[in-house]
C-alpha cells in the first residue's frame, strides 16, 4: 500500500490512498404487497394468524369508494352531497383538492389537499368521509373529515392498539395503511399492511377498529386481527 509521502529525489510528492476494490452487498426488501390491503381476507397462506380474546367482529359495509385524482364524482350514500377533485399547480407542485358540493349549495367546499394519489369512502351515515393519503416511500396515512363542519382529525394513532400484540420495532417498519370498511355510525376498520425494515424483510399485517366519536378515550382504537410469518418475534 502507498505510504502517502514519497521521500525519495527532490522532496515530498503526495500519493493517492486508493482502498481495494469491492462491493458492499445491498439488501433490498420486496415491495409490500398491497394487494392484501384490498383482500376480503388479508392473511396470506402459511402466515400465523393474530387475534384478540375475546375476538371483535364488527359489521361492515359496502360504501362508495373512489380513488383521486380523478373526473368522476362521487356521492353520498343519501345523494345530498358529492365529492369530487380539483386539481392545479402551485409553485411547480401539482395539488389535488379533494371538494365537496351540498346540494342546493352555490359552490363547492374544500375538504383536504395533498399532493398524492388518495382513496376516499363515505360513511354509512352520510356524515364522515375516510381519506387515505399515499405519501410514499411504501407508507401510507389515514384523515377522517367530518363533513359537518368540514373537521379533519389528526392522523389516526394506531400504535396503542397494537402494541399488546406486535412488537414495536414492527411499527416502525415502512407501512401503508388504508381505511377498509365503515362499521355502524362513527366506527371504521383501518387495516395496515407492512414490511420489515430488515432481514428477512417478512411482512406482516393488521385491523383496528377506530371508534370516531370517542377519539379522546384510549379505548377508541380497538384491535381486530392481524399476521406475521411464523417464527417472527412479537
Amino acid at each position: 500500500m502507498p505510504s502517502g509521502i514519497n521521500f525519495g529525489g527532490g522532496g515530498a510528492v503526495a500519493v493517492a490512498l486508493v482502498a481495494p476494490p469491492y462491493t458492499l452487498p445491498v439488501f433490498e426488501p420486496k415491495p409490500i404487497d398491497q394487494r392484501a390491503m384490498y383482500a376480503d381476507d388479508f392473511v396470506p397462506p402459511g402466515a400465523e394468524r393474530i387475534l384478540p380474546n375475546p375476538r371483535v367482529e364488527p359489521k361492515l359495509h359496502e360504501t362508495p369508494q373512489m380513488k383521486y385524482p380523478d373526473l368522476e364524482p362521487l356521492p353520498s350514500p343519501n345523494g345530498l352531497l358529492t365529492l369530487f377533485s380539483d386539481s392545479g399547480e402551485a409553485k411547480k407542485v401539482m395539488i389535488h383538492w379533494l371538494m365537496l358540493y351540498r346540494k342546493g349549495a352555490v359552490r363547492p367546499e374544500s375538504l383536504f389537499h395533498t399532493r398524492n394519489s388518495h382513496e376516499v369512502m363515505w360513511s354509512t351515515d352520510n356524515e364522515r368521509v375516510a381519506v387515505t393519503d399515499f405519501i410514499g416511500d411504501n407508507r401510507s396515512a389515514v384523515t377522517i373529515v367530518d363533513v359537518r363542519d368540514d373537521s379533519a382529525t389528526p392522523l389516526l394513532d394506531l400504535k396503542p392498539a397494537l402494541l399488546p400484540y406486535l412488537a414495536e420495532y414492527l411499527l416502525m417498519s415502512p407501512t401503508f395503511v388504508r381505511a377498509h370498511r365503515w362499521s355502524d355510525g362513527s366506527r371504521v376498520l383501518v387495516r395496515g399492511v407492512g414490511r420489515m425494515a430488515e432481514s428477512p424483510f417478512d411482512q406482516f399485517g393488521y385491523e383496528v377498529l377506530v371508534d370516531l366519536a370517542h377519539l379522546e378515550d384510549p379505548a377508541s382504537v380497538v384491535f381486530v386481527g392481524g399476521y406475521l410469518k411464523k417464527n417472527t418475534p412479537q
